[in-house]
């Protein structure tokens, strides 16, 4: 007889799936769901081709080695699915498809880099030169072969990502009424 169920795991803060299987114990996923190498492909793959490939070759090494993906492969693989599945039959099918897996693209790519990137070299390089924005939006433009209005404009993105976390990180410390 074969059932599942959760259990606690040795963290009693978490809760780990397991088939028992005749009385005996086995966890239901035994590779881990988090990969990093996944996340970091998907999260390029906007700005980068070669990314969305290797997410692609991540993906398959999960499904040969008969292993569940990640969330995050499984989220980009149904949204590449599912949108590209409900244009009509033909050509904007295929292209629909290679633009949804960031195969492809209709225009212009995003800058490869990305915000947080872009926001932690920056900072480094001002306390190594004394403040001097300018310098290190230069050293991050070379860094990541952008543009010194992109890595102005990832900056920007960067403070205003770690305000909102940090307003949220505030709301939840709050105490609630």
């Amino acid at each position: 007889m074969k059932s599942i169920s959760q259990n606690r795991s040795s963290d009693e803060d978490d809760w780990i799936e397991v088939i028992i299987q005749d009385g005996e114990e086995q966890p239901a996923i035994d590779f881990d769901p988090d990969d990093d190498e996944a996340d970091l492909a998907v999260c390029r793959a906007p700005a980068d081709a070669d990314e969305a490939a290797k997410a692609l070759l991540i993906a398959a090494r999960y499904l040969r080695e008969n292993k569940p993906l990640p969330w995050i492969l499984r989220s980009y693989l149904a949204g590449a699915i599912e949108a590209s599945m409900l244009k009509p039959n033909g050509d904007s099918r295929n292209t629909a498809f290679l633009r949804e897996l960031h195969l492809a693209a209709e225009n212009r790519r995003p800058v490869k880099a990305l915000w947080f990137e872009v926001g932690d070299l920056v900072e480094m390089e001002m306390r190594k030169n004394g403040g001097k924005l300018n310098a290190a939006f230069d050293q991050a433009a070379k860094k990541f072969s952008i543009s010194k209005s992109s890595a102005s404009r990832l900056y920007k993105t960067c403070l205003e990502k770690r305000t909102e976390m940090e307003e949220i990180e505030k709301q939840s410390q709050e105490p609630q009424q």
